[in-house]
Formats: C-alpha cells, sequence, structure tokens
C-alpha cells in the first residue's frame, strides 16, 4: 500500500497532491458527466440565494456575492484539496465582513482578504492544517454558536421591517417597536415557515429557491415591499483597493482573524465531506493554499471573503455529485445569472433573504449538543458556553484562544486524576494497530483519546482492506476520553458505515466515554453496537488472537476530526 500523502514531507507532499489532484480532473471528464452537470445545476440554486443573503447582509451589494461565488467557487474547485467542496460567501465569515466593511470601507475588506488570502497559502505551504483540526469539539461548537447569534443580531431588524439605520437589535429600543412593517414581518414569516417545513416532505427540493419564488409571489399583493437593488449585468474588471484612507496597522489583526476563520470553516466543510463520502480523504494543507487562492482572487475582483461552504457542499453530495465537475458547473451557473439573468434578482424581498440567514444562524446553534454535554459532561458545556461568550464580548480570535486554553485546562485535571485513581503502563499518545484476519478486522486503541490525538483515527479506517465485513473498534486500553475524541471516534465509525455493509463494534468503551459516544451517535449508526468487551461482540473466533500490543512501535499518522457542524446539514435544506 502506498505510504499515505500525510506522511509525505516536503516537496514529496506536494507531488503527490498535484498528481492526485490531476487524476480526479481525468476522471471528472470521464465518469459520471450528466450526473454532476445536474448536481452543479442543483447546487447552483441553493447558493444563489446565500450568495445575495450574505452580501447583503455584510453591507455589500447583491452582484458581489454572485460574482465572488463565481470566481472562488471555480478556483475552489480546481484546486481544492477536496473533491466535492463548493467554496463561496460564507454565514460564519458574514459577522467579521460586516465589521469590516463598517470600520474600514469596501477598500478595507479587499485589502483584508487579500491579506488574508496570503495568510491562508502560507499556513497550507507551512502544512499547519492539522494543527487547526485539533481544536476541540465545544470550542467549534461555541464559535459556530456565536456566529449564529451575530447573524441572528443582523437580521432580525430586517425580518421586521425597521428603517435601514437600525443594523442590529442592539440599535433596537421600544420605540421601535411602534414602526414594525406586519406585511413585511408577514412574508418573512412565510419563507422561515417554508425553510423549516418543506424539507421534511422531500430533503432535495432545494428550499431556499422555492422560498424565494414564493416571496416574489407576494410582491402580487401589491404591498410596497423593498427588494433588491438593480445589478449591471456586466463582470467586475480587476482592481486594487485604495489605500488611502485605510488604517492598515488597524486592518491587520482583523484580516488575521479573517485568515483563521476562513481556515477553521474550511477545513470543517472538509471533514463534513469526507463523513458522507467514501472516497478519498481530503488534503488539509492543500485545501488551505486552494482558499487562500480563492480570497485573493475573490479581492482582486471587488468579492468578498469566503470559505468552503457547508450548506452548498452537503447539497452538492445530495443531489449525487461524485467529481469536481460539479463544484465548477455551481460556478459557471452563477456566472451565467450575473451576465443573463440579472434583471430577474431585482424582483426579490429582502426580507426574503433575511429570513433565509436567520434560518441558517438559528441552526449554527447545536442546542441539542449542548443539552446533552450539560447533561453528561458538564465540563464540556461549560468550554461551549465560554467559548461563545468570549468570542461575543471580545473577538473571535481572542474568544477560540480562550476556548481552547479552557480544554487544556479540563484536560489536564482529568489527567491529573486518572493518575491518582489507577497506575496503567499506556503510552500518553494514541497507537493504533489493525489486525486483519480474512473478512473481519480490529482496531486497538491505547492512551487518552481526546481532541489532541484525534487526528490518527481516520488514517486508520483508511488503511483497512476493501472487502470486511465486521470491524471491532476496541478501547480497553483507552484511560481516558473527552468529546472531540468521542467525535473522532464517532467520525471514523461514520466513513466504515459509509463504505457499504460494514458491521462496526465499539467494545470496551467503560461508562464514562459511553455516554459521550451516545450523544454524538446519530439515527443512521443505529446498527453499530457498544459492547463492555472484545469477547461480547462475538466476533472473537473471526478476529482472532491481538498479535500485536497497543504499546509496540507504530507508525504515527494524521487524519480527521468529527465534524461539529451537522447542525449545517439542517440548517438549509440544500439539496
Amino acid at each position: 500500500m502506498p505510504a499515505p500523502l500525510e506522511s509525505l514531507s516536503g516537496s514529496a507532499y506536494w507531488r503527490g497532491v498535484a498528481r492526485a489532484t490531476l487524476a480526479s480532473w481525468h476522471s471528472a471528464f470521464h465518469t459520471e458527466i450528466p450526473r454532476n452537470i445536474a448536481a452543479g445545476i442543483t447546487v447552483a440554486l441553493v447558493a444563489l440565494p446565500l450568495n445575495l443573503a450574505l452580501a447583503l447582509a455584510c453591507g455589500l451589494p447583491a452582484a458581489v456575492g454572485l460574482v465572488t461565488g463565481a470566481i472562488a467557487g471555480v478556483l475552489g474547485a480546481v484546486l481544492g484539496g477536496s473533491r466535492l467542496q463548493i467554496t463561496g460567501p460564507e454565514v460564519a465569515l458574514a459577522p467579521i465582513t460586516f465589521e469590516i466593511v463598517t470600520r474600514h470601507g469596501f477598500d478595507g475588506l479587499i485589502l483584508a482578504t487579500l491579506l488574508a488570502g496570503m495568510l491562508q497559502i502560507g499556513l497550507g505551504l507551512f502544512r499547519v492544517g492539522g494543527l487547526i483540526r485539533a481544536i476541540p469539539l465545544p470550542v467549534i461548537g461555541g464559535f459556530l454558536a456565536a456566529v449564529g447569534i451575530l447573524v441572528f443580531d443582523s437580521q432580525l431588524p430586517r425580518l421586521l421591517g425597521l428603517p435601514g439605520d437600525i443594523r442590529l437589535v442592539s440599535d433596537m429600543t421600544l420605540g421601535s417597536l411602534n414602526i414594525i412593517d406586519p406585511k413585511i414581518v408577514t412574508i418573512g414569516c412565510v419563507v422561515i415557515v417554508t425553510m423549516v417545513l418543506l424539507p421534511r416532505l422531500h430533503k432535495r427540493i432545494p428550499t431556499p429557491l422555492v422560498a424565494l419564488v414564493i416571496a416574489i409571489a407576494s410582491l402580487g399583493l401589491g404591498w410596497e415591499i423593498p427588494t433588491v437593488a438593480p445589478l449591471d449585468g456586466s463582470w467586475p474588471a480587476p482592481r486594487l483597493p485604495n489605500l488611502e484612507n485605510v488604517d492598515i496597522p488597524a486592518l491587520i489583526p482583523e484580516a488575521i482573524a479573517l485568515a483563521i476563520i476562513a481556515s477553521i470553516d474550511s477545513l470543517l466543510c472538509a471533514v463534513s465531506v469526507d463523513g458522507r463520502t467514501g472516497g478519498p480523504r481530503n488534503q488539509t494543507d492543500q485545501e488551505l493554499v486552494a482558499q487562500g487562492v480563492a480570497n485573493i482572487a475573490s479581492a482582486s475582483f471587488g468579492g468578498m471573503p469566503v470559505a468552503a461552504a457547508v450548506v452548498r457542499s452537503v447539497a452538492a453530495i445530495e443531489a449525487g455529485a461524485t467529481t469536481r465537475l460539479a463544484p465548477l458547473v455551481q460556478s459557471l451557473v452563477l456566472a451565467l445569472v450575473v451576465l443573463v439573468l440579472a434583471p430577474l434578482v431585482t424582483f426579490i424581498p429582502l426580507v426574503a433573504l433575511a429570513s433565509i440567514l436567520l434560518v441558517v444562524g438559528w441552526r449554527l446553534i447545536e442546542w441539542r449538543l449542548l443539552y446533552k454535554l450539560w447533561t453528561h459532561a458538564r465540563y464540556e458545556a461549560v468550554i461551549f458556553l465560554v467559548t461563545a461568550a468570549g468570542i461575543l464580548l471580545t473577538d473571535f480570535v481572542l474568544g477560540v484562544l480562550i476556548g481552547v486554553v479552557a480544554a487544556l485546562a479540563h484536560f489536564a485535571h482529568e489527567q491529573r486524576e486518572f493518575a491518582s485513581a489507577a497506575s496503567l503502563e499506556t503510552p500518553p499518545t494514541l497507537t493504533e494497530v489493525a489486525t486483519p484476519t480474512g473478512r473481519a478486522q480490529i482496531i486497538w486503541l491505547a492512551g487518552p483519546l481526546f481532541f489532541g490525538s484525534q487526528a490518527k483515527l481516520a488514517e486508520v479506517v483508511d488503511e483497512l482492506e476493501t472487502g470486511v465485513e465486521a470491524v471491532v473498534l476496541e478501547l480497553s486500553a483507552v484511560p481516558t476520553i473527552d468529546i472531540s475524541g468521542a467525535g473522532a471516534l464517532v467520525q471514523a465509525i461514520e466513513r466504515l458505515v459509509v463504505r457499504g455493509d460494514v458491521r462496526v463494534w465499539v467494545s470496551g468503551i467503560g461508562e464514562r466515554g459511553t455516554p459521550l459516544i451516545e450523544i454524538l451517535m446519530g439515527p443512521e449508526l443505529s446498527e453499530v453496537k457498544l459492547v463492555p468487551s472484545l469477547d461480547d461482540t462475538g466476533l472473537v473466533a473471526d478476529v482472532g488472537p491481538r498479535n500485536s500490543s497497543p504499546s509496540s512501535p507504530q507508525p504515527t499518522t494524521k487524519g480527521n476530526s468529527y465534524d461539529p457542524r451537522d447542525a449545517l446539514r439542517r440548517a438549509v435544506p440544500e439539496s
């Protein structure tokens, strides 16, 4: 078996990445072309209203969202480390983008996006993508919750039909309640109800587009409703920012924050795509470079910051996308709208776009996860809340840093408690041994399984032989596990299940780990069995005796972590 790309260093890694990407493009134009064209068109119907809404939410013209989606989507498809990711404007970037536009103007945003893109390329070239993936799950959950709250803060006044000078909920007063427009509220509520209920009837319907059509039809009632400003129907020329009125020293920290948020968001999307497909895993560092190039190109044409978008990427997968052709087609459709169909955009009510974002923002907050963490892992829930509060009270970078420090403190406390309760000779990091015997395989895990060691599980899954019918994850030698480690385990299980008819057992998880696993396992994993010991699987005769010790020297590898953005799969019915 050839060495995984992640294990290669220097130029060997990038040569391997280039070969894999070229092979992926060769497959795109020789495999299931009609199916991927259809999937790309479907995704464009989902992306169209989202891109318009995000541009307006950031204080930018609607056309900026479409142009950005077209340019960034092409480059993400051509260069990206994940073949099915859709790159474009993303809700997680909306709050900081709006903040930059407000403080520094449009030229400041262009410069910040250029700097962020350069920083992302540097992060990728220096191979630090794995470090970003090691951020604990509760920290990411708090990050997304803060984004959702900020989106709500900016879009609720639009739903209420308040004047444009009231841009945030914090700008509202009691007197604002007297100028609420009931007609606008009615249309917004209809859009929200459509967004929430329609996917329960059929998941493949492009719900945001249907909601827009309903909102446009409401104009026939004769109501005076604000709509999107006219688009000029031309493609923007490349431009550089005018730096005369830009405070560059004040802008640099925000550009760094923009790069970090875009990188985290893109890598979370890559993990989400990996969890839904059985193909090659994404290349983290390649993806960072591609996102950096996409941001630079977007800014060069007067666009907004971009990241890989979970909503659109999941929509592509559910629409049947299998190759890079689908993201490429999506971008071409958006470009066609800018050049040919621009007059139709002016019929879209602004409240409809705001309502779509409100649904997305609400679903970004993992209410169910937070409740279960509070019930079964109280300190993990505290980390979640501390991260969200830190972001809302300070800024994104400092808030995430506060959450990571809290997670490290919790882990140190857990390790101290364990050391005082027992003395086990286990390696300080995760060790994995795959023991193939016929149609069944066993994966032995030893050492603490936490956010710092979660990157190794996916590589083990990738090394399993094809045709395996049963897999046992044996955790008797794992002394402690946190919610991020449990999430990594669930992600590994998902990748096993998506391969096909594979039976999966998890043995020896212990009383402390079982609730964490159960929190994260969705209904699609209902057939996975949690058993006390290897003997309880009934497969001991199949897997045979253990032929290696967890303390035996094993190559360390890097891989994926659990996707904490499952809420986004329900945020907008993307398909």
